[in-house]
């Protein structure tokens, strides 16, 4: 039978205790299924590879080793060979040796990150069980395409640490191993959405998310919807709309992993450097300035922080200006986002090599330590940052604010949302305290409490009367 010509594609990585993972996957497949999968495995050059003829034990899909370029084609797996690096374009799968490249080959990161150039939303991207942290920063660059990332669940990992490097903001969905196949089935197969009665549905759907989350999803493209709206039914076990907008009923706290899974949070260190360069020169003497001026206090609220990197970039401006008279001041980073899972990434510290690039060198050496392939924050700056979740909907807002930097958090609000969350800031900040809003978001819902300091950059200025904490939702 004649294969054809893929629209999209699952690439799969793995290192160490990987043979069995792999095989329990590819095991659960069958020739029917319409997408090619791309396997890189981390493998010793020196000894023989079995994993093609096991594989071809375990499914009747055609397995075969890449030794140059191979067309991509649907229900086939492809398998790369120890010491190749792979490449996907959007028609072929390529393998070539350098000789000059570090780390680990296969690079599982290579891998997904030519994918994602090549296939954006179309791609499925999994991590099986694996030392290091190959994957990592691939699986960001699979989510910023608006790929779907799949790890293990990795109490069920023989070595757990490959699937555990992923931020959870990568990370769509983490699945017992014996369950990914069917998984993929269900994510390639889609939502479909082409009768009248599945679109008054879904239209149903998104408001009540709407009214429940604040955030509106409305005007999102739809087939990026259904996409993502795929991965959670996916997720809880459920093929049709009707069943999982049910389950939502019976499980209220879906609406927020939901709500998660349509945004796209992928952060890194000391983002926008213009912002930081502006913040170092002119906010943070200020407010030093102002706090030895006082009580020596400094507040920061770092709203929106997803995995950390913003709020330890926020401590370590601070640490860089106070020097050696840090310990004469009372510092505090108060951290906050909705994603339970994103904040308990981020009090661990601990970042991949590939996470910390935006890092300059001298900053790196300071405040990072180096443990294997990661790094963790020092202790000294771990020490100024309070992590904790909270939702702008809901909860009160921290007082005698310094600075509050919220960027990209509001541009998904309603306007009633975006309204509270703005008092909730103008409440927070004391008088000429630092506003910084993402560079598509604006104060014209409440201007007459904040003055604009360097538009370009979105930094504003608190001015005003006190306003009262406003009602949650």
């Amino acid at each position: 039978m004649a294969k054809t010509r893929a629209s999209q594609i699952v690439v799969v990585g793995a290192s160490a205790g990987g043979i069995d993972a792999i095989s329990t996957l590819v095991g659960g497949l069958d020739p029917t299924f319409p997408a090619p999968v791309v396997i890189a495995q981390h493998l010793d050059p020196r000894r023989a590879s079995h994993l093609p003829e096991i594989l071809t034990g375990r499914t009747a899909m055609t397995v075969t080793t890449v030794t140059d370029r191979a067309k991509l084609e649907a229900g086939v797996v492809y398998v790369v060979p120890a010491n190749r690096d792979v490449e996907i374009t959007d028609h072929e799968v390529r393998v070539h040796e350098d000789a000059e490249r570090r780390g680990p080959r296969p690079s599982v990161d290579r891998l997904m990150e030519t994918a994602a150039a090549s296939f954006g939303e179309q791609l499925i991207a999994v991590i099986l069980s694996g030392e290091g942290s190959d994957g990592a920063e691939g699986a960001r660059a699979v989510k910023l395409s608006g790929g779907t990332v799949v790890i293990q669940d990795p109490m069920t990992a023989a070595h757990p640490s490959m699937p555990m490097s992923l931020a959870p903001t990568t990370v769509d969905i983490v699945a017992p191993l014996e369950t990914i196949a069917s998984l993929l089935r269900d994510l390639i197969s889609g939502v479909r959405v082409d009768q009248p009665e599945d679109e008054a549905l879904l239209e149903r759907f998104l408001r009540q998310v709407r009214d429940q989350t604040g955030i509106d999803f409305a005007s999102y493209k739809r087939p990026t919807i259904t996409r993502r709206l795929q991965r959670r039914m996916a997720a809880v076990g459920v093929t049709k709309l009707g069943d999982y907008v049910r389950y939502v009923a019976r499980n209220p706290a879906e609406y927020d992993r939901l709500a998660s899974g349509f945004l796209i949070k992928v952060t890194e260190f000391f983002r926008d450097p213009d912002l930081f360069t502006y913040l170092r020169n002119e906010v943070v003497p200020r407010i030093v300035r102002h706090a030895t001026e006082r009580d020596r206090e400094i507040r920061i609220w770092s709203a929106g922080c997803a995995t950390g990197e913003e709020a330890y970039s926020l401590a370590i401006l601070f640490t860089e200006a106070l020097g050696e008279s840090l310990g004469q001041y009372n510092v505090r980073v108060f951290a906050t986002d909705l994603d339970a899972e994103a904040v308990n990434f981020a009090r661990r510290g601990l970042y991949s090599r590939s996470a910390v690039a935006s890092v300059p060198p001298e900053l790196l050496d300071r405040y990072f330590q180096r443990l294997g392939d990661d790094y963790e924050i020092r202790k000294n700056v771990r020490a100024l940052t309070v992590f904790g979740q909270h939702d702008l909907a809901q909860r009160a807002p921290f007082p005698r604010i310094d600075l509050a930097v919220a960027r990209n958090v509001l541009i998904y609000f309603t306007p009633e949302l975006q309204k509270r969350a703005l008092q909730l800031f103008a409440f927070s900040l004391r008088d000429a305290g630092t506003l910084v809003l993402g560079k598509a978001e604006s104060v014209s819902q409440l201007p007459e409490y904040f003055a604009p300091e360097e538009p370009r950059l979105k930094v504003f200025r608190r001015h005003g009367e006190r306003v009262l904490v406003p009602p949650s939702r």
